[in-house]
């Protein structure tokens, strides 16, 4: 038994809509996958501005240790020589007017 036209017909519909479904079904799989990746990049990027501001803390924290080191050194210096410190002495009162 050969089939007739109409048979042919019905199967080329039911190919196309197969065709659709797969096309659909991929497409929904691509955009969850894009989506998946999308979260993760954001993640990443937002774990990496917490540690940008942690190392800004850091520097910070670091940069008024210096300071409060110096500030410090400068004091022992003129307390260990009597305080004829001239130019030490100055740079300690600048010293401080920042600190302060």
């Amino acid at each position: 038994m050969t089939p007739s036209p109409a048979d042919d017909d019905k199967v080329s519909v039911d190919v196309s809509t197969v065709n659709e479904d797969d096309v659909n079904n991929r497409r929904v799989l691509r955009q969850a996958q894009l989506a998946r990746e999308l979260h993760e990049v954001d993640a990443m990027l937002a774990n990496k501005q917490e540690l940008a501001k942690q190392m800004m803390r850091s520097d910070e924290q670091l940069a008024s240790v210096k300071l409060q080191y110096e500030v410090n050194y400068f004091h022992l210096t003129a307390v260990c020589t009597g305080g004829n410190t001239g130019n030490l002495l100055e740079l300690f009162l600048v010293l401080l007017e920042i600190v302060g």
